[in-house]
C-alpha cells in the first residue's frame, strides 16, 4: 500500500546511510504491517479499517522511528566499518592476487623466451615477458651471504656483465676460475680485431695490447693453463694474416646423411711475420701445457652448488638459464688458430720445408685431443671433433702434395671412420627428432642436439604442466577482474549522475550463498576436470605438458575457465537476485536461455566443437591439429564469453523501468562477489598448484642437464674416443718415409 511505503520511509529514513540495512528493516515494518492487518481483517474490519487500525497499532511515529534508529545504530557502525573494510581491501587484495600470478608467469615466460633463442626454439612470444625481466629475482627465496651474492652477481653497482666479473676477480685476485670467468666476458665484449674473411683485418693496437695485456696475467695466475698462450696466439694470427678460400684444392668430406662433398681448404697471406712469428711461439707454448680451460663450467658449477635445490619452476629455469648464458671463450678463435696453422702448413711443403709441414697436423690433433678430451660442454666436444677431423684433410692434401700417397690414403681412411663414427651418434638425433611431439616444451630445447640423452626428464614436464595451469588460471582471475572493473565503471558513472533515490544498492548475499557459488561454479567443475586429466595422465601416451597435447591443453584450459567465469557470474546474478526479493525489491524473471536462442545456438556450436576436437584428439586423429587451429578455437571461445558478457550489460540498460535499481544494484553487488572469489580462488587453487608444481620441481633434483650433457648422452662415446687416442699416440696413423 501506498500508505504504508510512505509511512514505512519515514520511520525508516534516518536509515539511508545503509541502504541496505533500511530495505531490510522497512521488509520487517512491511511484514509487521500486513500480520496485523490480517489480524483486523479476522476481528471483522473491512480491509481500509484493518490497515488503518494496523497503522494506529505501530504508536507514536516519531517514538518508533527513534526506537529504530536507536536500536540499529550500532548496527549501521559496524556495517560500515565492515563495508568500509571490504571496500579498502577487497579490490586491492584482489588486484594482488592476479599480478603476483602475472609476475611469476611473466618471468617463467621470459626465461622460456630466452631458452628458446639459446636452443633455437620456437616459443610464442608474449609482451608481458618484458615484466618478467625487471622483477624476477632468480634467488627469490633463498638466504645467500654477502659473499654468495657477490659470487653469483657481482658487484651491485656495476653496469655491465664484464664490469660484475672483473669485481669478481678483483676481490679474489688469486682464483684462477674467477680470473677465467673475466677473460671469458673480456673477450666476448672487447673486440681489438674486426676482420672478415679473405679481408684485411682492422686492429685496435691499444685495445689488442690491453687484452694481451690481460691474457699475460692469467697465464701468472694459471701458468699451467694453455687456454692463456692459445688466445694471445689466435689475437696475433688475426691481427697478422688474412685467410683465404683456395677452390683449387679440397678434400672429401662425408655428411650426415652420408653423401661424400669436396670441401675446400685455405690459403694463407701473412701481414706482418713478426708478429705471426710470435703467435707459433705462443701455440708451442700453450700446446706444452696440460691444462686447457676457460674454468666456464667450474664457475657454473661453484654458483649452482651455493643455491638449494628449487623448488619451483622459475628457480629451476633460472638456474638452466644461468647454465646456457655461460660464455664459451676460444671456440671460434681454435678454429681460426687452426685453420691458419694448417694453411701456412701448405706454403712450408710448397718451399720443401716437409718436416715442418707435416707437423702442423699433428700439433693441431694434439690440440682437438687437449680440447676434447678436457671438455665439459659439448660445443667444445664438437669443435674438438671438428678440428680433429680438419687435421686430418690438411694432413691427407699435405701427404699428396708431397708425394706420400700411402701417407695420404691412411689419413683419408681415418677421416672417413672419424666421419661414420660421428654420423652413428648423431643418428640418435633422428629417434628424437622423430619423438619431439612426446617431449615436453623445454625438452624440445635441449634434446634435438643430445642424441640418446638418457636423462629422466619426465618430472619436468608434469611441473611445466602445473605452470600451464597456474597461466590458465591467471586467465580466469584476470577475466573476473576485467568483469568488476567494468561494473565498477558502470557503478561510478551512476553514482555520479543519477539522484540519489535512484542510485544502486550494495546487497550482501551472505556467507552461505558465497560458498555455494565458489563450491559449484569453480570447485566442482575444476574437480571434474582435474580428475579427467589424471585419468588422460595415468592412460595416455604423454604424461605431463608436451608438444602433442599442449595445443589440447590450451582449448580445454580456455573452455574450462570460461565455464567457471560463466557458472560464476549466472550463480552470483541468481544470489543477488534472492537477496533483492528478501529487501523487497522489484526483480525481474530469472535469466533463461529461451529468451536469447541467437546466443544459445552460438555457445551450442562452440561448446560441440570443442567437444569434438577433444575427442578427436583422443581418438587419435591428432596430425589434423596445429597450433594456429588450436588458437583458433580458443580465440572463438574467448571471444564468445565477450560477446555473451557484453550482450547481458547492454541488455540490463533496457529493462523495464521497475527492475532498473535493481539493474544497477546487481551491477554493484557483484562487484565485491568477484573480487572475494579471486582471492579464494587464487590463494586456495593457486596454492595447489604451486604446491603441485614444487612437488614436481623437487624431484628432478639440484642437477642440471647442461653440466652432465655429455655423460648422459651418446656423446660421451666421441669423448672416450679423445680419451683412448690421448693414452695410445702410437695408434695414431703412422707415416711412411719419403717417397
Amino acid at each position: 500500500m501506498s500508505a504504508w511505503n510512505d509511512l514505512v520511509g519515514r520511520l525508516t529514513r534516518r536509515l539511508a546511510v545503509d541502504e541496505e540495512l533500511r530495505l531490510d528493516v522497512a521488509r520487517e515494518l512491511r511484514c509487521h504491517l500486513e500480520d496485523s492487518t490480517a489480524e483486523f481483517r479476522a476481528a471483522g474490519q473491512d480491509d481500509k479499517q484493518a490497515a488503518a487500525s494496523a497503522i494506529k497499532a505501530l504508536g507514536d511515529e516519531k517514538e518508533l522511528a527513534e526506537q529504530l534508529w536507536q536500536a540499529n545504530r550500532r548496527r549501521i557502525r559496524l556495517r560500515g566499518v565492515l563495508r568500509w573494510t571490504a571496500r579498502a581491501t577487497l579490490a586491492p587484495l584482489a588486484v594482488v592476487v592476479v599480478l603476483v600470478f602475472l609476475v611469476s608467469s611473466a618471468g617463467i615466460v621470459m626465461i622460456y623466451q630466452s631458452l628458446g633463442e639459446i636452443g633455437g626454439g620456437k616459443i610464442i612470444g608474449w609482451p608481458l615477458a618484458g615484466l618478467g625481466r625487471l622483477v624476477c629475482d632468480p634467488y627469490a627465496g633463498i638466504h645467500l651471504t654477502e659473499e654468495q651474492r657477490f659470487l653469483l652477481e657481482g658487484d651491485p653497482n656495476a653496469k655491465t656483465e664484464l664490469e660484475r666479473a672483473k669485481s669478481i676477480s678483483d676481490r679474489w685476485p688469486d682464483n684462477p676460475i674467477y680470473y677465467g670467468n673475466y677473460i671469458a666476458y673480456l673477450l666476448n665484449q672487447q673486440k681489438p680485431i674486426q676482420d672478415k674473411p679473405g679481408e684485411k683485418p682492422l686492429v685496435d693496437e691499444e685495445k689488442l695490447a690491453e687484452v694481451i695485456a690481460a691474457l699475460r696475467h692469467g697465464e701468472q695466475v694459471d701458468p699451467n693453463n694453455a687456454f692463456y698462450n692459445l688466445e694471445i696466439a689466435s689475437l696475433l694470427v688475426r691481427a697478422s694474416t688474412i685467410l683465404r678460400d683456395d677452390p683449387s684444392t679440397t678434400f672429401d668430406a662425408i655428411g650426415r646423411d652420408g653423401k661424400i662433398t669436396p670441401s675446400t681448404v685455405d690459403k694463407i697471406e701473412i701481414l706482418d711475420a713478426k708478429r705471426f712469428d710470435q703467435s707459433l711461439e705462443e701455440f708451442r707454448r700453450g700446446l706444452a701445457k696440460p691444462l686447457l680451460t676457460s674454468y666456464g663450467m667450474e664457475m657454473l658449477r661453484l654458483r649452482l652448488n651455493m643455491l638449494p635445490a628449487p623448488f619451483r619452476m622459475v628457480q629451476y629455469l633460472n638456474r638452466l638459464l644461468m647454465a646456457y648464458n655461460t660464455l664459451l671463450p676460444g671456440l671460434q678463435d681454435d678454429r681460426t688458430l687452426a685453420k691458419s696453422l694448417l694453411a701456412y702448413a701448405r706454403q712450408l711443403a710448397a718451399r720443401g720445408q716437409a718436416d715442418q709441414a707435416l707437423q702442423s697436423p699433428q700439433d693441431v690433433k694434439r690440440l682437438a685431443g687437449k680440447l676434447g678430451t678436457q671438455s665439459d660442454f659439448l660445443i667444445d666436444l664438437l669443435v674438438a671433433r671438428a678440428l680433429d677431423n680438419l687435421a686430418l684433410g690438411y694432413q691427407e692434401v699435405l701427404d699428396k702434395a708431397l708425394g706420400r700417397s700411402e701417407a695420404a690414403q691412411a689419413a683419408r681412411r681415418q677421416r672417413m671412420e672419424d666421419y661414420e663414427f660421428f654420423n652413428r651418434i648423431w643418428a640418435g638425433r633422428n629417434e628424437h627428432e622423430a619423438g619431439i611431439a612426446h617431449v615436453g616444451l623445454l625438452e624440445s630445447i635441449i634434446l634435438p642436439t643430445l642424441p640418446g640423452y638418457k636423462a629422466d626428464l619426465k618430472p619436468l614436464r608434469i611441473a611445466e604442466l602445473f605452470v600451464a595451469v597456474q597461466v590458465g588460471l591467471l586467465g580466469l582471475l584476470a577475466g573476473l577482474i576485467v568483469v568488476a572493473a567494468v561494473l565498477g565503471l558502470v557503478t561510478v558513472c551512476q553514482f555520479i549522475f543519477l539522484p540519489k533515490v535512484d542510485r544502486p544498492v550494495l546487497l550482501f548475499v551472505g556467507w552461505q550463498r558465497m560458498g555455494k557459488i565458489c563450491l559449484l561454479a569453480v570447485v566442482a567443475p575444476l574437480a571434474i576436470y582435474a580428475a579427467y586429466s589424471f585419468l588422460a595422465a595415468a592412460f595416455g601416451s604423454d604424461v605431463g605438458l608436451t608438444w602433442l597435447n599442449s595445443g589440447r591443453l590450451i582449448v580445454e584450459l580456455t573452455a574450462m575457465a570460461c565455464l567457471v567465469l560463466a557458472l560464476m557470474i549466472l550463480m552470483a546474478c541468481s544470489a543477488v537476485r534472492q537477496r533483492g526479493l528478501e529487501l523487497g525489491l522489484a526483480v525481474p524473471p530469472p535469466l533463461t536461455w529461451r529468451k536469447r536462442p541467437v546466443m544459445l545456438g552460438l555457445t551450442a556450436l562452440v561448446v560441440l566443437a570443442a567437444g569434438a576436437y577433444v575427442v578427436a584428439w583422443w581418438v587419435g586423429f591428432r596430425g589434423i591439429f596445429d597450433r594456429r587451429l588450436d588458437l583458433l578455437l580458443a580465440t572463438v571461445i574467448v571471444g564468445l564469453m565477450v560477446l555473451w558478457g557484453l550482450r547481458e550489460l547492454i541488455a540490463g540498460f533496457w529493462q523495464d523501468r521497475t527492475y532498473l535499481r535493481f539493474q544497477r544494484s546487481l551491477r554493484r553487488s557483484l562487484i565485491p562477489i568477484l573480487a572475494a572469489a579471486v582471492i579464494v580462488v587464487g590463494i586456495g587453487l593457486g596454492g595447489l598448484l604451486a604446491t603441485g608444481e614444487g612437488f614436481a620441481v623437487s624431484r628432478m633434483g639440484k642437477g642440471l642437464p647442461m653440466p652432465d650433457e655429455i655423460k648422459n648422452s651418446d656423446f660421451r662415446l666421441l669423448q672416450e674416443r679423445f680419451v683412448e687416442q690421448e693414452k695410445s699416440p702410437q695408434e695414431q696413423v703412422s707415416r711412411p718415409g719419403p717417397g
